[in-house]
């Protein structure tokens, strides 16, 4: 999955008329109402790629995880040496979205710092923000994520940070409330 490909599914729970989009104005000013509803059930739904990928919680303490297992190919090793699967169980997954969600807007560029960290096709961090204060905020993220992987990405691998606006009330959450940005040449650019 690539980052527009989430990024087209994951404004679709914000549009108008979806229940998504009820229940996110219902709990927008109960960060814990929202994070269960979201983080472990809507965005987990977004990340599977249509059940291509598996999810799972707090796996590196990452707060979302999606992966493939290539079970197939693990049983040829397998069968290849002569390895009772009875004894030893054959796993080969690869780790393919990583995503962190950060309610507090003062706090999420530790999200940035942690998954800087991993090695995976796409990365994902959803804060939060006030308008006033978004360029400021993604140019301070840039310059720290710049000193952690330098002006670019791996080859095959992409960083992006969706951010929402704090401090607007629940009847005002739509598919305009975020915005999606992928870092690249040292900066965080609108996608």
């Amino acid at each position: 999955m690539t980052a527009k490909e989430f990024w087209i599914e994951f404004k679709k729970l914000f549009r108008e008329g979806s229940k998504e989009l009820a229940i996110a104005r219902a709990n927008w000013k109960n960060s814990k109402n929202f994070t269960k509803n979201f983080v472990k059930e809507y965005f987990p739904v977004v990340m599977s790629n249509g059940n291509e990928y598996e999810t799972g919680f707090e796996y590196y303490r990452i707060d979302i995880i999606a992966s493939s297992k290539n079970v197939d190919e693990a049983e040829q090793i397998e069968k290849a040496i002569g390895l009772d699967k009875k004894k030893f169980s054959p796993y080969l997954w690869d780790l393919k979205i990583a995503l962190e969600h950060e309610n507090d807007k003062k706090e999420w560029l530790d999200e940035v710092i942690k998954l800087s960290h991993i090695n995976c096709p796409l990365r994902v961090v959803i804060g939060y923000a006030t308008e006033d204060s978004r360029e400021l905020r993604l140019r301070f993220a840039s310059e720290m994520l710049q000193k952690k992987i330098g002006k670019h990405t791996p080859k095959g691998q992409e960083f992006m940070l969706i951010l929402g606006k704090s401090g607007i009330s629940s009847s005002e959450v739509n598919e305009d409330t975020y915005k999606a940005y992928i870092y690249e040449d040292g900066e965080f650019k609108e996608l």
